[in-house]
């Protein structure tokens, strides 16, 4: 990092990049090598060789590294079999396990690209995602089965759904294998793809939440999730250690652990493979049982960690390191659970579907807003939200950013992606803050106004235009209007539990009135078409008008403000 030091009038000692108020890493940026991920992986696995590298919680399954690369060539020449060639798109639809890891991982090495489908989307949300990606093939498990199961009448393109966790599928469907009959009886060697364009070629789509419209998929390529990955090990931010017992249960469908599980497998930690939703009543037990040294958790599961150490104080020595991001959490958190542990280090991340992860606090350095310094291979500034100018220190404006973590665009939309990028190629990130005179960023609120509930985010508009509307089935060309509602806008309101709890605020038509059972009824219509993050936990709320803006937009901080100056009354 090429860094000057100057005195600021007022500020003290600031240490800045040399050009523009432009920060960067302390750390030397990495090189990346423009590598296919068949011989990223490949050549990482021959490196820890004999290293244990996954444990099964549950079953008790081991791999090696040497493990991991044999089974995953098997399943990749499988996939070949079936008709998996380069770039076509393949769902992962399924929770954290052995079967599913391999999987994702052969996904890459035929040069596939894994479309992360969450196990919590319903079939509405299920289909929507595998049309707009244009899926050929699903990988699920006996988990999500039913749904994808579900999905199939509507996915004619869809060739194979590929089955984890099961030796032998349910039923006759046609179309299914699983994971395990393909290692078993798969006699098709792996064939290396040829022309393989690292930067170019995706090996990653995940959805945004969206704040007007659809969920939009973020294309990732060989070269920007190899960048991730390096400057997230030993020789960058030291996320993850080689020498680490890594608790594996950010979901492989999210985000998270679309970089958390490639990462362990780059710098030679051992995974111990889980579920956070599933098992975090038995995080203890997992924690003495294997060891653990290090773990991600998102805060609704960080806050049950530490009131499941409070009840069990002295247990999970073995606990040294813990990362949580997603959202702003209280200090006393970090101060609750580095007691309790007696952690090494309690840090926070910063990123996006869009980029990936760009920041990270130093050890045990959490204050208030703060989201830490850039990563490797990182330059990150703020600019005015008018005028796109640089600012300076303290002075708040959107976070703009420059990675080779950052995403191709977005996928069949260029109009969107334009949106994004700056002419000169730096992506707006929507996330209103600031640096200080050490070169850390603070995030003070999202401009694009999404909902974090339950640690997932959440587009107000998705919600708003299903309350608008009757769907029948979510791709029926009959879109009947609701009669009741004439207007509507979704907010997400503090709350302990949820982190924000989406509500509903609505104003009704012409002859219809306030009632309970309306409230109920249009509280089902979301539970019913959405995820469990997604539904009205803050309730339905009736008002007489919605605020604007001078252009007719709705507003949904001056809704908030109205509110809680008590402008508005709402029944």
């Amino acid at each position: 990092m090429v860094l000057r030091s100057f005195w600021c009038g007022g500020c003290g000692h600031v240490d800045v990049s040399l050009l523009n108020m432009i920060v960067t890493s302390e750390l030397e940026d990495r090189v990346v090598e423009e590598l296919p991920a068949h011989i990223f992986y490949r050549n990482r696995c021959l490196l820890y060789g004999n290293k244990v590298a996954l444990i099964e919680y549950g079953t008790g399954r081991i791999l090696t590294f040497n493990n991991v690369l044999n089974q995953v060539e098997r399943l990749a020449g499988a996939f070949q079999e079936l008709g998996i060639s380069a770039r076509d798109r393949v769902a992962v639809h399924g929770n954290n396990s052995i079967d599913i890891f391999l999987a994702y991982l052969a996904v890459h090495f035929v040069n596939a690209t894994v479309v992360a489908c969450k196990t919590t989307l319903t079939v509405r949300e299920m289909v929507y995602q595998c049309l707009n990606a244009d899926v050929k093939f699903i990988i699920t498990d006996d988990a999500a089965y039913e749904v994808t199961l579900d999905c199939l009448d509507q996915l004619p393109e869809v060739k194979t759904v590929i089955l984890a966790n099961v030796k032998t599928p349910p039923g006759s469907h046609p179309e299914l294998r699983t994971v395990q009959e393909l290692l078993l009886n798969s006699l098709s060697p792996f064939e290396p793809p040829v022309d393989v364009r690292p930067r170019e070629d995706e090996v990653l789509i995940t959805f945004t939440s969206g704040t007007t419209g659809l969920p939009k998929g973020v294309l990732h390529t060989h070269f920007s999730h190899q960048a991730q990955l390096l400057c997230s090990g030993d020789d960058g931010v030291r996320m993850i250690r080689g020498s680490d017992i890594l608790l594996q249960w950010c979901p492989i469908s999210h985000v998270s652990g679309s970089i958390f599980f490639p990462t362990s497998i780059a710098t030679g930690a051992t995974s111990v493979v889980a579920n956070a939703r599933r098992d975090v009543e038995d995080f203890i037990d997992i924690c003495e049982k294997y060891e653990i040294t290090n773990l991600m958790a998102f805060p609704v599961i960080l806050q049950r960690i530490i009131e499941l150490l409070t009840c069990a104080p002295g247990s999970c020595r073995s606990v040294k390191h813990i990362l949580t991001g997603g959202s702003v959490i209280p200090v006393s958190w970090s101060e609750s659970i580095t007691k309790l542990l007696n952690l090494r280090s309690f840090r926070i991340l910063f990123g996006m579907s869009e980029c990936l992860i760009v920041t990270i606090t130093e050890d045990n350095q959490c204050t208030s807003h703060s989201v830490g310094k850039p990563l490797p291979n990182t330059r990150i500034k703020v600019v005015d939200i008018e005028t796109g100018e640089t600012l300076g220190l303290y002075q708040k404006g959107e976070l703009a950013i420059k990675t080779d973590f950052v995403m191709k665009g977005y996928d069949k939309r260029p109009d969107a992606t334009d949106e994004v990028f700056t002419k000169d190629g730096w992506l707006l990130t929507g996330d209103f803050g600031y640096v200080d005179t050490e070169g850390q960023f603070y995030i003070c609120e999202r401009l694009k106004q999404l909902i974090k509930c339950l640690d997932n985010q959440v587009s107000p508009a998705e919600i708003e235009d299903v309350l608008l509307q009757t769907v029948h089935w979510a791709f029926s060309p009959f879109v009947v209007k609701n009669p009741a509602v004439a207007e509507v806008n979704v907010i997400g309101l503090p709350h302990e539990t949820y982190g924000e709890a989406p509500t509903a605020y609505i104003v009704l038509s012409e002859g219809h009135a306030p009632s309970n059972e309306l409230k109920e009824e249009l509280i089902g219509i979301v539970k019913r078409e959405f995820a469990y993050f997604k539904h009205l936990y803050g309730g339905v709320f009736f008002l007489d008008h919605l605020p604007k803006t001078d252009s007719g937009k709705f507003s949904r901080s001056e809704l908030k403000k109205k509110l809680a100056s008590g402008e508005i009354e709402v029944v």
